[in-house]
């Protein structure tokens, strides 16, 4: 999205519509797309972000998470919640090693609610996410929201409760998805990743030898096929971050490249 294109957007008083900032515009709703938030005196801001891009990793643990999110988000789904009562939110917590592909993952999440006319709340100030959320909630009841949530282990110490608090607290929110991840599953406390708070938690563990092939590939289009097959066997147990230096390796800071400039 270029820069021309985003817009912010402050919340009326009365909750019910969003004024563009520099604009006569007014929305009903927010647009589809990424947001954060900022609370001043007399309401909320809605700062439109860059959509998040980047290689597809379709690896056994994507998919199955990507196909977990696919049917919160239909209306079958939506239908059942309802019937038994329950607010229809879930919770998806992303653990493993660093660089691993778990913030890709979340990108991917990210672009699937768009595409379904939703948006994404990043979690930033986490004393104010509440109100924000609220907020659009209360003046779009049914529009999709995905509230992503990178390094959950960096909010345990201060604002656990607040956290607890935004996952399942007395104010029932529909049609949210939290989608968290952390390096350090073992730092959370067991009372924030049970289920109603993180109901799936899902290993994203170092890429097998087809998703490395897929990734490479992806980088490389068109690329010699030994090439590629060198790449990969020289990359076993490494991650997605050691993959993309690799790459970088291969086409910049090789010796060979050096001589040629």
């Amino acid at each position: 999205m270029s820069t021309h294109n985003k817009i912010e957007c402050f919340a009326t008083p009365d909750g019910r519509a969003f004024l563009a900032r520099e604009e006569s515009t007014t929305h009903k709703q927010l647009p589809p797309g990424v947001y954060k938030y900022d609370l001043e005196m007399n309401g909320m801001w809605y700062h439109q972000q860059e959509i998040p891009s980047g290689i597809v990793i379709p690896d056994r643990a994507q998919q199955e998470v990507m196909a977990e999110i696919g049917q919160f988000w239909s209306p079958e789904a939506m239908a059942l919640y309802a019937k038994l009562g329950f607010p229809h939110k879930r919770g998806v917590l992303l653990y493993g090693p660093p660089g691993t592909g778990k913030t890709t993952l979340i990108k991917m999440v990210v672009q699937d609610v768009i595409k379904r006319g939703g948006i994404a709340l990043e979690l930033c100030h986490a004393g104010e996410f509440q109100s924000a959320l609220t907020l659009f909630r209360d003046a779009c009841p049914d529009t999709p929201v995905v509230v992503t949530i990178e390094d959950l282990d960096r909010y345990m110490h201060g604002h656990e409760e607040l956290i607890l608090g935004i996952l399942d607290g007395s104010y029932a929110i529909n049609h949210v998805l939290f989608i968290a991840s952390t390096n350090k599953k073992d730092d959370l406390s067991e009372r924030l990743t049970r289920p109603s708070r993180f109901d799936c938690p899902k290993m994203i563990d170092l890429p097998d030898e087809a998703a490395r092939r897929r990734y490479i590939e992806g980088l490389l289009p068109g690329s010699d096929k030994a090439a590629v097959e060198a790449l990969v066997k020289e990359s076993k147990n490494e991650s997605i971050a050691h993959l993309k230096e690799r790459v970088l390796q291969r086409l910049i800071y090789s010796n060979k490249t050096r001589q040629k400039t």
